[in-house]
């Protein structure tokens, strides 16, 4: 049987039936149609990853070296992953390009249609459910979970708010003279979007007549979440398979000061007590279990300015920590390490030679170890690009070193390379 790897980002929007939302233009589907590579870590060597343009030689060369062996890339030359989806064209590609072969897919998430493909693939049914995956990835559920499942500790003050337009108005500015500070969230949230932070400053009228995002597709209701001041995010990431639930790894998370996601931390020093954590959650993953959910899975939570620790959310799928801890631990198991992911934008990106040339004198100069997992440099030369490394070294310092020379020659302009020439990264 074949595993054919998928890196379809779309999974979020095909949940929460939102597909429409790749349409805007600030949609990064250019950059993520070629990021497959997220998955080398844990592909075998007969594996295939399906992926929209593979990457160039002199990159396959520099991941060879630094994992031992590459997969198969299947490129289907034309925008898989977007929003003219069709999965159904892509597998016939697959069947007439592997005719006698059993294929098990494996994606990023697992969709409805999927789902469905893997059943006829495969000639065998998943063990999971789509239904199972919606109820999981839903804010609802992780809302509920917390509150009957959790201590107190852990608990973010929350509401559930209708949609209807006879009450939304005065339901909202209830609960906004309640919690002062809120955020407003979809429950199937979609990569950071259908979220925004409401105050009592804002005008509640103006607001809903601006956000008609919110209030369509049919969507009943809203959750309203007291907002926190948080001094860290992190999150624990399980691996659910043969009926029990295997924890992996604690990884930071890294974002700007608008929330933008940048990266993770992994094997850093930290003051979170993961056995207790991993037992005060264990009903919840005995609930999980029991829902009959198989593959890998994300809890997230916040460190208040208080120093209480509180849970946002579940995220049934590959996450981005779980990807981190992978890239990381195949450069070093034990030396702190971080996972960049980001764009930098209008500047005119080096080409990947100079990129890589730059790597191996920073790993000299620096005793660290680094891999340049994506390199996607837009077709127009003044736009915005992505970048996607891990390095590993003996201390944060060498770290912050060598993410200050990457980014200066990237882009001086970044985000990151801000955060760590102010010293803010960590």
């Amino acid at each position: 049987m074949l595993n054919l790897w998928i890196y379809n980002y779309t999974f979020e929007f095909e949940i929460s039936n939102r597909l429409y939302l790749i349409n805007n233009h600030t949609a990064p589907w250019y950059y993520f149609n070629r990021c497959a590579n997220y998955f080398l870590p844990v592909i075998a060597e007969n594996d295939i990853i399906l992926c929209y343009e593979k990457p160039v030689h002199i990159h396959l060369k520099h991941l060879e070296n630094t994992i031992g062996q590459l997969p198969h890339y299947l490129e289907l030359n034309h925008p898989f992953l977007n929003n003219q989806l069709n999965y159904q064209s892509s597998i016939k590609i697959i069947k007439e390009k592997y005719p006698k072969e059993r294929i098990n897919l494996k994606p990023w998430g697992w969709s409805r249609e999927l789902i469905k493909l893997n059943n006829l693939l495969s000639n065998q049914l998943l063990s999971v459910t789509y239904n199972t995956i919606k109820i999981l990835n839903s804010k609802l559920t992780s809302t509920y979970l917390r509150e009957v499942l959790l201590k107190n500790s852990y608990q973010i003050a929350s509401s559930i708010i209708s949609t209807n337009v006879k009450t939304l108005q005065s339901e909202l500015k209830t609960t906004i003279n309640d919690f002062k500070s809120v955020y407003l969230k979809d429950f199937l949230g979609v990569s950071g979007n259908l979220m925004v932070p409401l105050s009592l400053q804002d005008d509640i009228e103006i607001f809903i007549k601006r956000k008609k995002k919110f209030f369509n597709n049919n969507i009943t209701n809203l959750l309203v979440e007291k907002k926190i001041d948080i001094e860290k995010e992190f999150s624990l990431q399980f691996q659910f398979i043969d009926n029990q639930g295997h924890f992996v790894a604690i990884t930071g998370l890294i974002t700007s000061k608008k929330g933008q996601y940048l990266g993770n931390i992994v094997n850093w020093k930290n003051d979170i007590d993961i056995p207790s954590l991993i037992c005060d959650i264990k009903p919840i993953t005995d609930y999980i279990l029991d829902m009959g959910y198989i593959g890998n899975l994300g809890f997230d939570f916040i460190k208040t300015k208080q120093g209480q620790v509180k849970m946002l959310e579940i995220n049934a799928r590959y996450t981005m920590g779980i990807v981190a801890h992978h890239w990381v631990s195949l450069l070093d198991t034990k030396n702190p390490g971080i996972f960049i992911n980001t764009f930098f934008k209008n500047t005119s990106a080096p080409v990947i030679d100079e990129i890589l040339m730059l790597i191996k004198k920073i790993e000299i100069s620096q005793n660290c170890k680094i891999v340049l997992v994506h390199y996607v440099r837009h077709a127009t030369s003044q736009s915005n690009h992505l970048i996607t490394l891990a390095i590993s070294a003996s201390s944060p310092s060498k770290l912050q070193t060598a993410l200050k020379t990457i980014f200066k020659t990237v882009s001086s302009k970044s985000v990151i390379y801000k955060m760590v020439k102010n010293n803010s990264l960590f």
